[in-house]
């Protein structure tokens, strides 16, 4: 008998299944793409930078200077701060029944291979981590609830985020969708005020603004404050979750408990 004719460019074969058009399977990958962390991940950098290019015209519009304070400022103030566990804090919003549950977000309940996204520190008391596949985090938390992933929903908070950072200054450096540096220098007395009483201040504004964001957006945020942004990442690490840290000084103490 004649060899059977093979596949044609617009089709895909697999053994014992039917011919699926490759139309169709490219189809596939673009909406799987276009629903994945990966792509949302990517675009959102173009996302900011808009953003930020938005909040500083309008910052020089109205002769503010968005820029940071030099290193070497005596009293430089520089605060990281990030929102809390964000993709599963957002789901958790329209669940907040769930919220005393340990609970992710990844793209399967089910799959081994699904990687968790996100988990709230309930599911991190049990060993589950973000990052980790879920047969490895179910074994850990059979009890883990998965959420679906709401690119829709990250982006509008990030978005209002970023706007509340804005209301207190136009100094701002994005890190991610929800992570950012803030200089507050300029508002805490300048780069040669009284170092302490600066501090001081700046923890004041920091605390109001996370009351905003727990308020506007029902998220938690964590902050650190410290003169440079390494240690202010530092500081926000020691913070978590829900706090925050000031590092007076040169920071050794802080460096010491990492």
């Amino acid at each position: 008998a004649p060899a059977p004719a093979p596949a044609g460019p617009g089709a895909l074969r697999g053994t014992g299944a039917a011919r699926v058009p490759a139309s169709d399977s490219v189809e596939f990958l673009q909406q799987y793409y276009e629903k994945s962390r990966l792509h949302y991940l990517s675009t959102w950098g173009a996302e900011v930078r808009a953003t930020m290019r938005g909040i500083h015209a309008a910052a020089a519009a109205a002769g503010q200077r968005p820029a940071f304070a030099p290193p070497d400022a005596p009293t430089r103030i520089v605060c990281h701060i990030d929102l809390d566990c964000f993709f599963v804090a957002v789901g958790l919003r329209r669940q907040p029944h769930l919220a005393a549950s340990p609970v992710a977000v990844a793209h399967s309940h089910s799959a081994g291979s699904s990687e968790i996204a996100s988990c709230n520190y309930v599911a991190r008391s049990f060993g589950v981590k973000n990052g980790m596949f879920m047969a490895a985090a179910r074994r850990l938390c059979p009890a883990l609830v998965v959420l679906p992933y709401e690119f829709d929903a990250y982006r509008e908070a990030s978005q209002q985020f970023y706007a509340l950072l804005s209301d207190v200054t136009p100094a701002i450096r994005a890190v991610s969708c929800d992570e950012a540096y803030v200089d507050l220098t300029s508002l805490c007395g300048g780069p040669t005020a009284d170092a302490d009483a600066a501090m001081t201040r700046a923890e004041t504004i920091v605390r109001d603004l996370r009351a905003r964001i727990a308020a506007t957006l029902h998220l938690h945020a964590s902050a650190g404050l410290a003169r440079s942004m390494l240690l202010a990442r530092i500081a926000t690490r020691q913070a978590k979750p829900n706090g925050q840290v000031a590092v007076r000084g040169d920071g050794a103490a802080a460096v010491a408990a990492v």
